[in-house]
């Protein structure tokens, strides 16, 4: 079981450069958002954040133990809203880019909560990309809509650090 000195040390260690990861994630979502002429533009808004020790050390209790905290696959976590649910498969696709554009494809998961997922598989199927997992979309009984995507990206030091990327309307991430 991870202790919280290792949790906090492996933070102290890591921070900063799981944070330059993040914000360069969030630039790059910017551009693709600015350089958008349409009316309305699938990528809304972004949020990043690092997970902070206290954090992960709760799932660590809630989920069971790893062997490596990088097993944990929301260290950094990209939040990406669009306004309207007609907007996710854009969306969708945006995002994908830019995770192919910033990584060597390294996508592990895809999970899809409360919608049909035939066009999300339909775009990774014409794109040729390799999905490590790809389960069937998921539904939650308290309505629960969203799309999770999870990419490896390689920090200054050559550590992979996982990130979260949830994909969602503005109504979803308020409810």
């Amino acid at each position: 079981m991870l202790t919280y000195e290792e949790i906090d040390e492996f933070y102290r260690k890591h921070e900063k450069k799981m944070s330059v990861v993040a914000n360069g994630i969030e630039i790059e979502l910017a551009r693709k958002r600015d350089s958008d002429n349409r009316k309305y533009t699938p990528i809304y808004v972004t949020r990043t954040r690092v997970k902070n020790p206290d954090s992960l050390y709760l799932k660590t209790k809630m989920k069971g133990d790893r062997n490596s905290i990088l097993e944990y696959t929301d260290l950094i976590g990209i939040r990406v809203l669009t306004l309207f649910e007609n907007l996710i498969l854009e969306l969708f696709k945006q995002v994908i880019n830019v995770i192919i554009s910033t990584t060597e494809n390294e996508i592990q998961e895809i999970q899809v909560y409360g919608m049909k997922d035939d066009n999300f598989r339909r775009y990774i199927d014409s794109a040729n990309l390799k999905i490590n997992k790809f389960p069937p979309s998921a539904k939650k009984d308290s309505g629960y809509k969203s799309i999770h995507i999870i990419a490896l990206y390689q920090g200054i030091d050559n550590v992979k650090y996982p990130v979260e990327f949830q994909l969602r309307t503005l109504l979803q991430d308020v409810w």
